[in-house]
């Protein structure tokens, strides 16, 4: 993106939806500039910033709990591809990646019971997916043969 395209923010309609690809090593390294990536893509949208933290949140738990589980214990981690789109129904993301595969029920599993307990007798981490389910609208997981797929919708963009 050229700086003269930064200050020209086009209204998208549903004819001209904004589409992106990010690809990223699957390290942790990596996910601060996939992040300013993804950033400077959903630009035009001109989303308040309240909306975007929340898409960088969302994405950044997504690609930490890749890193983390899909491509731990691999000395040579594969790449993440990142697939975004926005249209009249929101904001889409589609995560694929070749690593281990997600257990099943990890996208079933709650965090709803833990708000009754005591903060200092809860585990650290183990609360992404709850998070993500939280903040999203149709969360799904497959695999295809060595391919993770987790596809969502964030409901930002339409004030």
């Amino acid at each position: 993106m050229n700086a003269g395209s930064r200050n020209h923010r086009p209204a998208l309609t549903s004819q001209s939806p904004l589409i992106f690809e990010v690809t990223l090593e699957g390290a942790h390294v990596a996910i601060r500039g996939a992040l300013s990536v993804i950033r400077e893509n959903l630009a035009p949208l001109a989303l308040p910033r309240e909306e975007l933290c929340i898409v960088e949140l969302i994405v950044a738990e997504v690609l930490n709990n890749i890193v983390d589980h899909a491509f731990d214990d691999h000395p040579h981690p594969g790449s993440i591809r990142i697939h975004g789109s926005y249209g009249p129904d929101g904001l889409k993301f589609r995560f694929t990646d070749l690593g281990k595969p997600m257990p099943r029920s990890a996208l079933r599993a709650s965090q709803d019971a833990i708000l009754c307990v005591d903060p200092s007798t809860l585990p650290e981490g183990g609360f992404g997916i709850g998070l993500i389910k939280r903040l999203t609208d149709n969360l799904d997981y497959s695999r295809t043969g060595a391919l993770n797929c987790l596809t969502m919708r964030i409901p930002v963009g339409f004030t």
